[in-house]
């Protein structure tokens, strides 16, 4: 069912379909959250929701256990989900309001520009340039004229894990 310019969300009746073992939705135009549904049938091998724009959490169960056994490529705003993926943690939730970080950023001639940024709360908006600004430090770190002035990609790697963890901490 690949390639076919389904649109929406996918619909809760294939949920009815216990026997599947794969299934490929990938290069649709579906949205909204992965739904749960996914994650609970039971012979599923395989999944491919690449190339729509699905967004939120990433569930952690079922067929989600594995990172071979499905693919998300293409899909820009998911979070969370298991620790291979290597995503954000998604934002929590405080006095019933969804956090709405949000970085903005523009791609043109090979370069990124970051133009807006929006968050509720003083804090949050804080922590987020803080992380940005800790980003853009490592991209000049990485892109020095000469190898030898560059970071060493071990550091590289630390010092993304320490800006993640800094960030995702409360």
């Amino acid at each position: 069912m690949q390639g076919n310019l389904f649109e929406g969300t996918i619909p809760e009746p294939l949920s009815a379909l216990r026997g599947l073992r794969e299934i490929d939705l990938s290069r649709n135009n579906f949205s909204g959250n992965i739904p749960q549904f996914l994650a609970k049938i039971p012979v599923l091998e395989y999944l491919n929701l690449s190339f729509n724009n699905f967004h939120g959490e990433i569930p952690k169960q079922g067929v989600f256990t594995n990172a071979s056994k499905f693919s998300l490529l293409g899909n820009k705003n998911l979070c969370g989900g298991i620790s291979e993926l290597l995503l954000p943690a998604c934002p929590k939730q405080t006095s019933g309001r969804k956090l709405t970080d949000k970085i903005i950023a523009v791609e043109r001639d090979d370069k990124a520009f970051i133009v807006g940024l929006h968050a509720y709360g003083h804090n949050n908006r804080i922590r987020m340039e803080e992380c940005l600004t800790e980003m853009i430090r490592m991209g000049l770190a990485c892109s020095m004229p000469t190898p030898n002035d560059r970071i060493q990609m071990q550091d590289v790697i630390r010092k993304l894990h320490d800006i993640k963890d800094s960030f995702s901490d409360p």
